[in-house]
């Protein structure tokens, strides 16, 4: 490529590294592209593509990416809708037996309604086993803890206040 060939740059590059690097490539080509590659380096770009284009030689330099701010987990993780509606038939009838969850529900599957209902609740708090000791007793049932009470309060004024600003 002739020397004295010149790599313009857009009007929009406003990045001095882009114009110092484009500026490089003006020099001669025999060592411009070491000086090239040395400037990305140092100026923490990504490295640009060398191609041969229609007897020439085609460029491409790359804009450094973005940083982006971490993004922030979620306090507590969304509470799944099954657990939710669990959590409403607890607060309506009081203490219930899986078989009476499950009727309530109309579900069939005790597994199916322990893994995604019962569980979950269990985990994050929302309801208790009546006899913790035997979790797996004939007679157990499942209540509301204070913290599933509050936070169908909590749900409750947030709808209303949804519904409100509708």
């Amino acid at each position: 490529m002739p020397e004295q060939q010149n790599i313009e740059y857009k009007t929009s590059w406003h990045d001095d590294y882009f114009k110092w690097i484009c500026g490089f490539a003006n020099n001669a080509w025999g060592r411009g592209i070491e000086k090239i590659l040395d400037a990305c380096r140092e100026a923490n770009l990504p490295e640009p593509q060398f191609e041969e284009h229609s007897g020439g030689m085609l460029v491409t330099l790359f804009r450094p990416q973005p940083v982006t701010p971490p993004v922030n987990q979620p306090v507590a993780p969304p509470v799944v809708l099954s657990v939710e509606v669990l959590l409403r038939i607890l607060v309506e009838t009081g203490e219930m037996g899986n078989a009476a969850i499950r009727n309530k529900l109309g579900l069939k599957d005790r597994a199916h309604v322990r893994e995604r209902y019962l569980n979950p609740a269990i985990a994050e708090g929302f309801i208790e086993l009546t006899i913790p000791d035997k979790p797996n007793s004939r007679l157990q049932k499942y209540r509301l803890t204070k913290k599933g009470v509050e936070y169908l309060k909590l749900k409750g004024r947030n709808a209303m206040r949804d519904k409100l600003s509708v």
